[in-house]
């Protein structure tokens, strides 16, 4: 199904507008458009303020029933080219603007002109020209396989994520606030690299006036990363659990060949690498020891998914340890 729907978007994004005539605007065409929005409601002997930002002349828009605002779309639905038409819509509860959400109101839209999509069609020669590939078989293929990998990374990660929490609930101890202020620097530092990724100032949000309050936010994940480490680690020295020199090399060497321009400092790395490898070794280990209940996704409800992880056991002897957890990622 994924597949189709990829494919579907394909053909969409490569479809050629067609002009329609001799009938009325229906759900997939395209339209040009006039529209100016006011406030449905207004003090009595007032007129209706305009709607901030509400108005635009030839707006191009897909009648898709996901668009705008609820009612605008489903209100063009049966308009011909060169009709204006009042529309009545609300605007939904959790609108993104404060001053719209909830509010009721209405569009008075024209509708200039009218367009329908011509598919191209799904063979070899559309294969050619939105991918790499020869043929559609193997473009299918290839989106199969990637849909697969990402589903088995997810159920991976979500995993991972059930097997610390439950770590999490067992271990009980004092960590040093050096050791607590070092993850925290950490934890914000990646932050800082996120939004300068998005184009974000940093230098605007780090100030010395947010940072205390940014520290403290930070503190609870800080603390449950760092369980979550000594946890493992922990689990790691019972069982005698190591990771050979080779395995470090090897996973160096790739790191290395998939970062050309990485400035690292090689102990610093080699240290890294060891720790994550140990680390992933520890997390397969109470896989195979454990019971991982496998749901699927968005079956389990947040407060739900909060108990299960709460009700997670692990045995205090790692010897004989048992997981038993639930992990939502699969259909």
């Amino acid at each position: 199904a994924q597949v189709d729907e990829v494919l579907e978007k394909y053909r969409s994004d490569k479809a050629t507008l067609i002009p329609v005539e001799g009938r009325p605007a229906q759900l997939g065409d395209m339209a040009l458009v006039d529209f100016a929005g006011k406030f449905a409601d207004a003090p009595e002997g007032e007129t209706p303020a305009e709607i901030p930002g509400g108005e635009a002349q030839d707006f191009q828009v897909e009648l898709s029933e996901n668009q705008f605002v609820p009612g605008f779309i489903q209100g063009m639905i049966g308009m011909n080219s060169g009709e204006t038409r009042e529309v009545s819509v609300q605007f939904p509860d959790e609108y993104s603007s404060e001053e719209l959400a909830g509010k009721p109101a209405v569009f008075t839209i024209t509708l200039k002109e009218l367009k329908e999509k011509e598919l191209p069609e799904l063979d070899d020669d559309f294969a050619q020209e939105v991918s790499e590939f020869e043929t559609l078989a193997e473009l299918r293929q290839s989106l199969e396989t990637r849909f697969k990998t990402d589903q088995e990374n997810k159920t991976s990660a979500n995993k991972e994520k059930a097997i610390s929490a439950a770590l999490v609930q067992l271990i009980e101890v004092e960590i040093p606030e050096t050791m607590l202020d070092r993850e925290i620097d950490y934890l914000l530092n990646q932050q800082a690299i996120q939004l300068k990724n998005y184009g974000i100032d940093i230098n605007q949000l780090f100030t010395e006036e947010n940072m205390g309050p940014m520290r403290e936010r930070s503190r609870p994940e800080a603390v449950d990363r760092l369980k979550q480490s000594l946890a493992l680690a922990e689990v790691a020295k019972l069982e005698s659990l190591s990771v050979e020199t080779e395995e470090v090399v090897e996973e160096v060497a790739r790191v290395r060949k998939q970062f050309p321009k990485g400035d690292f400092d090689p102990l610093k790395l080699m240290e890294f690498v060891e720790e994550d490898l140990l680390k992933q070794k520890t997390l397969k280990w109470l896989e195979e020891k454990g019971t991982i209940e496998l749901l699927p996704e968005g079956s389990l409800t947040p407060k739900e998914e909060e108990a299960a992880a709460e009700d997670a056991e692990i045995s205090e002897e790692a010897a004989t340890s048992v997981v038993d957890v639930e992990v939502v990622g699969e259909e």
